[in-house]
């Protein structure tokens, strides 16, 4: 009996996550979004230091926009250069 259980429990609980899943897909909207030619190169990105520089935007109690993306731009290339030397071991 108790393997039924685990097993009726695990089916429930992977139909529950499939239905999760699956929730963005409903939130869609009917109709396409309209197509913007150039691809990326028409990609307009957000002003970092805020509107004014009265009121900068700040992240994690304090971090600056442009530091915060500096900062993950580091850690990406350490992450590369890690890559590199562990591919040079196998």
């Amino acid at each position: 009996m108790p393997l039924f259980r685990r097993a009726q429990l695990l089916l429930c609980l992977t139909l529950l996550l499939i239905i999760a899943a699956a929730l963005p897909v409903f939130a869609q909207q009917a109709e396409p979004a309209q197509h913007a030619p150039g691809g990326e190169v028409t990609l307009v990105v957000p002003d970092l230091n805020g509107p004014d520089s009265s009121r900068p935007i700040v992240f994690l109690n304090g971090i600056s926009g442009p530091t915060l993306l500096k900062g993950g731009l580091v850690v990406s290339a350490l992450g590369m250069v890690f890559g590199l030397v562990i591919y040079q071991k196998l």
